[in-house]
Formats: C-alpha cells, structure tokens, sequence
C-alpha cells in the first residue's frame, strides 16, 4: 500500500476541497497526505488558508506554465513522494510526465467530468476545445498507472479509447457524507431561516449558467410566480442575465451546514444540468436530505421516483414540477423516504470508501 501520496491542483476549488476531506477521513492511519498547488489565482497565504486542512501538508508554489511541473518532481523527490493524483484538469498528466520520469514516483488521471459526449454548452468554441483536448489526454494516460472515470458513459469508453488495460480503468462517482446531509425538520427549519411555512419552494445549488441550466430554472422563476426559488452559488450574468422576481432569492455563498437547512426547508431540488449523464454532488446531497430531485432525462445511473426527469424544456420541467408539488403530504413523505435510501444504499461515503481506498493506495 501507498504510504506517501500528493494530490495536485493549480489552485483552490470547493469540490476539490471536499474531495481532500473525503480523502483525510477515509484513508488509513499512517498514510502521508500531501497537496501540492499553486499562486496563480490567489496569494500564497491565501491560497494555503483556503484549503483549511487537517492532515494533508499545504504546499503553495509560485506558478509558472514550465517551471511548476520542475518544482513538483523536486519536491516529490526531496519527500520521496510515492504516487501523484490530479484533483483538477486530468492535462495534468503531461507536468506529471515530467515530475515523475525515471523516478521511483508513480501518478494517477482522474477524468471527473465528461469525456466524449459533445457537450451541450452556450460557447461551442468551449465545445470544440473539449475535443481538442482529447488527445492531450490520451497523452496524459499513457504512463499513468491507473485512470478513474467520473461518468458512466464515458467509463464504458475509456479502456478502448486509452488503450488501456481495462483493470487499470476505475469508475469513481462522487459521495455524499451521509452524517452531514441529512433529514431536519421541514418547519424548524423554515422557522430559523424566515422562510414561509406554507410557501412552495425549490430549491438550486452551484453555479447559474448555461451548462447548468440557468435558462430553464429562469423561465420555471417565471411561469411559476407562486413558487419560490431558492439559488445559492455564483452567478454567471454573461451566459444567464439575472431576473427581479419577487419569487426569486439569490445567495451567493453558504457553508456546507447551512446548505443541509437550505435543502431540509425546500420541496424540491433543481439538479439539471448539461454536463453528461452524471449525478453531480448537489443531487446527492439533496436527495440525502431528504429532497426529490429534478434532473435531465441524460442522467444514466439512476432510475427512482424520487428522481424527476425532464428533457432541456421549461414546459416539461414546469409540469413535471407542478405535479410533484401536487401530490398529498404521505405521498411525499415516501418519496423523501426513498430520497434519503437510494443515497445511503449507492452514494453515501461509506458505500465509496473501499474503492477509493483501493484506487488512490494500491
């Protein structure tokens, strides 16, 4: 087993940071978490303060699109760092081509967003550099020891694409933490939140843009005027420009805890996306709230009444929703029921933990 591994990323982001927390509770006693990242879009002390790690050592570099990857291989030499592992972009193969090369460290490629589905995105320039990419990743993989794939469609492809053996192809789906996301009382939590006790509302996590279908929850904001929505995440005003509603309330950022009041206070969660065929974190942690979802009809993993899917349409996902929100109170009490189930039976960290273990350290 792995003893001495470090992950990489140019610089902080919050999914990666879960994914470190995830790592620091599930990976043995003994085993030496490093992270290895960059200035490049925040000072060095900044930087190091975002990540707020309990076991992993926090290297800031000053970044450099060349010297970076020289600096990686001399600090995996000087710590005899055993294994490397992206946490962002799997180009990361190509500095890690060279911070590993005729040394005695090895490295990973995690693909944790779609591959080879030509995404549906506002910017087709954005698309075109997806496939572009392609063979840079192909690069990337061929001294990797092992890939993991995020999506499902993707992982079906990706031994033949890659040309590699298929026992060294993993399937890694992101997990919830099933003790933090959890059932809370609908009222008290409306209550402390000052939220109307007999108000409809939906819910929506991440960021507003086109990729994540801000133009549809939009146009629900709008035909809808008796429900109220809830976003919490950034706003990208270029791809979807930001509406006055008075159904319509705007957070920008929440910790993970308030998040869990945010969902266990809502009927229902906005989860579509245009990003494959993958949950993503946010159907997760809503559905262990508790919450049915409303998602594209592109997701491939799961097949639950407590997983509404709808095509790229308004019309559909209005009705869809309206439906829902029809339903009578024990109804509902049994499709929350089956929410919070299919997570702790498929998608809780428990589930995940032996085949994280056992791609990140073996």
């Amino acid at each position: 087993m792995i003893k001495k591994i470090c992950f990489f990323s140019v610089g902080f982001a919050f999914n990666r940071l879960v994914r470190m927390r995830y790592y620091e509770k599930i990976f043995p006693k003994g085993i030496k978490l490093f992270l290895f990242t960059t200035d490049k879009y925040a000072p060095a002390e900044e930087e190091r303060e975002k990540w707020a790690l309990k076991k992993t050592k926090v290297i800031v570099e000053k970044y450099h699109p060349i010297k970076t990857s020289f600096s990686l291989r001399r600090f995996c030499r000087e710590n005899k760092i055993e294994r490397l592992v992206n946490l962002g972009t799997p180009g990361a193969g190509i500095p890690f081509t060279i911070a590993t090369l005729m040394s005695k460290t090895n490295y990973l490629i995690g693909f944790y967003g779609e591959i080879f589905k030509y995404p549906f995105v506002k910017d087709r320039k954005k698309a075109l550099v997806n496939y572009i990419n392609l063979p840079l990743y192909f690069v990337s993989t061929l001294l990797a020891k092992k890939i993991t794939v995020g999506g499902p469609y993707s992982y079906k492809r990706a031994a033949t694409f890659f040309l590699k053996n298929p026992k060294k192809v993993h399937f890694s789906h992101p997990s919830v933490n099933t003790d933090l996301f959890k059932q809370i009382n609908k009222k008290k939590c409306r209550k402390k939140l000052n939220l109307s006790k007999d108000k409809k509302i939906i819910i929506r996590v991440g960021r507003i843009n086109h990729g994540k279908c801000g133009d549809i929850l939009m146009e629900l904001v709008k035909k809808n005027p008796d429900i109220l929505f809830i976003t919490v995440g950034s706003w990208n005003e270029e791809e979807i420009p930001k509406i006055k509603a008075e159904n319509l309330l705007h957070i920008e950022k929440k910790s993970s805890k308030e998040l869990v009041e945010y969902y266990c206070a809502s009927d229902l969660a906005f989860c579509m996306h245009r990003h494959g065929d993958q949950m993503g974190i946010v159907t997760e942690e809503a559905l262990a709230c508790g919450i049915p979802v409303i998602h594209s009809k592109e997701l491939l993993m799961v097949s639950s009444p407590a997983v509404i899917k709808s095509d790229f349409s308004s019309n559909e996902a209005s009705r869809k929703i309206n439906e829902f929100l029809a339903l009578d109170t024990q109804k509902k009490k049994s499709l929350s029921a089956k929410a919070r189930k299919l997570v702790m039976d498929k998608f809780s960290d428990e589930v995940w933990k032996k085949r994280y273990v056992d791609f990140h350290l073996r």
